[in-house]
């Protein structure tokens, strides 16, 4: 609730508890139990551009993500705009907030605010860093053909560690698919004694996930992490890997 009292809303909004035309639940969010909604209803005059508000409003970290218009034979128009929010929290996957607006009969211009928080457990992956621990980076990483162009390197036992510690602190990413993907990174780790894999990871280009399997663990975590993929880039050499070095402009934070 805190958190939607930050929002702004336009000048001349009224708060009400019911809405003249009822607006339905909007917005992409995650279709999952984790998925936590709330809502306020405002009454406001028509000429206010509530799209131009939002976008002159957004704080530092935040994004339009969605736009949209929707009809009906026997309703008015309804306009919403959809906004990320940075909701920096282990707890939080996905946090957004959508604006919908339409006219009423009485011509008044009716606002639904949703606040969209998916809200998982803290979940911590372990990257054991003793064996060999290597990493594979991609030169191509076209989502039609998928990856190509593989490049593997051993890490060092610092190496391992800083990647060991980034990796513990990603969040759980709640699942999520694509149509199409490709992969970004593998990291392997080999025991030394019996030369079999004790631990492997994939991360992707879509959604944006790092698959872990181990004997002890599987996980899916967000790797939207520029710390993450920072660290990634220096293991490669100039003129290798250069779509895994990349993904440093897709991070969040």
């Amino acid at each position: 609730m805190k958190l939607l009292n930050r929002q702004p809303v336009p000048p001349g909004a009224r708060l009400v508890h019911h809405l003249p035309t009822p607006l339905l639940e909007d917005g992409e969010g995650p279709a999952n139990d984790g998925l936590r909604d709330v809502t306020r209803e405002y009454l406001l005059p028509p000429s206010v551009n509530v799209d131009a508000f939002v976008r002159a409003h957004l704080r530092s970290g935040e994004s339009v993500n969605e736009t949209g218009t929707a009809s009906s034979p026997k309703a008015n128009p309804t306009h919403d705009i959809g906004v990320k929010l940075r909701c920096v929290s282990r707890h939080v996957t996905y946090c957004s907030i959508v604006y919908q607006t339409t006219l009423a009969n009485d011509g008044q211009q009716e606002l639904r605010l949703d606040l969209q928080v998916e809200w998982l457990p803290n979940v911590t992956a372990v990257m054991p860093t003793k064996g060999v621990v290597s990493v594979t980076g991609y030169g191509d990483d076209s989502l039609p053909r998928g990856s190509s162009d593989p490049f593997t390197v051993a890490l060092s036992h610092s190496q391992a560690v800083a990647l060991r510690i980034d990796i513990s602190k990603l969040k759980d990413a709640g699942g999520g698919t694509c149509k199409e993907d490709a992969t970004l990174l593998k990291i392997s780790v080999t025991s030394s004694t019996t030369k079999k894999v004790v631990w492997h990871a994939s991360a992707d280009v879509c959604p944006g996930i790092l698959s872990i399997a181990s004997n002890s663990e599987d996980l899916q975590l967000d790797d939207h992490s520029c710390v993450l993929w920072q660290l990634v880039r220096s293991f490669f050499p100039a003129g290798r890997a250069d779509a895994t070095k990349g993904a440093i402009g897709f991070c969040g934070e």
